[in-house]
């Protein structure tokens, strides 16, 4: 019984360590004017709203979004006990169910919170295909700028995968 329990053990820290990033090694971002930014979108015609105009002002909707992610934090915690107790007869299924369910009601509360997707796309006049694309663009233009933890608090609760998708994005970025 103990074998098979360290055994569980030690799959389940390797299925971790392999999933967040622990235990791997990872190299320094490249410095942002380094970067080769992507042109975004002249429009908001793109899966991915910019959090800034074309002038390099953050958008009506970022405010909106900041103000939301209590919301969102909120609905991510509600969601996961929610999901695991529904789900409680299969606890390890029950429990990352219930985190997907938690993330996408945070993600729907961020939305909102920022007024909804179509106020998102209203007032941002730029915009990307891809997330990587967004990751990179907000890196190497914006990093330096006061409002850079602001966009990428709104643009992590509106978009999620953003927050999975940056360190390899910028990593794998066109150098200069």
């Amino acid at each position: 019984m103990f074998i098979r329990n360290q055994s569980f053990l030690m799959l389940l820290i390797m299925v971790f360590a392999t999933t967040s990033g622990v235990g791997c090694s990872s190299t320094a971002l490249p410095a942002p004017s380094e970067v080769v930014a992507p042109t975004p979108l002249s429009n908001n015609t793109g899966e991915y709203m910019a959090p800034y105009t074309k002038d390099g002002v953050l958008t009506q909707w970022v405010d909106k979004a900041v103000n939301a992610k209590a919301s969102s934090d909120i609905g991510g915690a509600v969601g996961s006990v929610a999901g695991g107790y529904a789900l409680q007869q299969v606890p390890f299924v029950g429990g990352i169910l219930g985190n997907m369910a938690g993330k996408e009601i945070g993600r729907q509360a961020a939305i909102a919170g920022a007024g909804g997707m179509d106020h998102i796309k209203q007032t941002s006049d730029q915009s990307f295909a891809s997330i990587d694309d967004l990751c990179v663009w907000l890196y190497a233009l914006h990093s330096n700028k006061e409002t850079y933890s602001a966009a990428i608090q709104a643009v992590g609760g509106v978009y999620p995968e953003y927050n999975n998708s940056f360190h390899s994005a910028v990593q794998n970025a066109a150098k200069r």
